[in-house]
């Protein structure tokens, strides 16, 4: 009984399955995420029901299932950052404009 850990893990393959863990459970035992991972992206595949389900929605892990780690987009930090920054950079002209216009 086993279940499969794939992608963005330190050691994709199998795991020994163990009753009642979660799929936080089987990343753990194949290593952890790697730097690349994009684990709130992460995906189980239930065997007995023939779909894939986010993560976070899958409950207990059953022997068979497949548990996939997708890679986090190649520019997925700058664009993150760039939005922060973007948000920021509205809030403070909003905030300059405010003061400007309502403190005379």
């Amino acid at each position: 009984d086993n279940v499969s850990v794939t992608g963005k893990v330190a050691s994709p393959g199998l795991v020994k399955y163990e009753p009642g863990e979660n799929w936080r459970y089987f990343i753990e035992r194949a290593g952890g995420f790697d730097r690349d991972a994009h684990g709130s992206k992460t995906l189980v595949y239930k065997m007995y029901k023939g779909v894939w389900i986010a993560a976070g929605d899958a409950g207990d892990i059953q022997s068979g299932d497949v548990i996939y780690v997708p890679a986090r987009p190649a520019n997925y930090r700058w664009d993150r950052f760039r939005d922060v920054v973007t948000i920021l950079t509205a809030i403070s002209t909003t905030a300059v404009l405010y003061f400007n216009v309502f403190s005379k």
